[in-house]
């Protein structure tokens, strides 16, 4: 993380402060100096969403965060996801997993074959135009 800010440009005197923040709110921070091959499966995705997260970006794509994870690292990624989001980043993620998908109370595109087939901003539109 600390070299994804030092090409970026930013100040060294900052780096360890920013990477530091980052993995607090990840979750990681007792993890700092531990190896790659040191940390579970939703650890090293913890640890991607953090690299992704230390530039301060304004919207985190996401492509199957949780693919590769058990349920109960599934649930604690989705919510880090869910906190980012609620922390002023906009969060566009991609997955396969419906289940994941409709217990999120956020905007859905469904895409089939490259095409859209469902969207729910056009159905609560469509229910809130029939409501009395």
């Amino acid at each position: 993380m600390a070299f994804a800010l030092e090409v970026t440009g930013a100040r060294s005197s900052t780096i360890p402060a920013r990477v530091m923040r980052v993995l607090t709110q990840v979750g990681l921070a007792a993890k700092a100096q531990a190896y790659p091959r040191e940390l579970s499966g939703g650890e090293q995705q913890r640890v991607a969403i953090a690299r992704a997260l230390v530039n301060e970006p304004t919207v985190l794509l996401a492509d199957e965060p949780t693919g590769n994870l058990d349920e109960r690292a599934t649930r604690g990624v989705f919510q880090l996801l869910r906190d980012i989001n609620a922390s002023g980043t906009a969060v566009v993620m991609a997955t396969h997993d419906l289940d994941l998908v409709r217990q999120a109370p956020y905007r859905v595109i469904e895409l089939q074959e490259g095409a859209l087939v469902y969207d729910s901003a056009v159905d609560e539109a469509r229910d809130q135009a029939a409501a009395p």
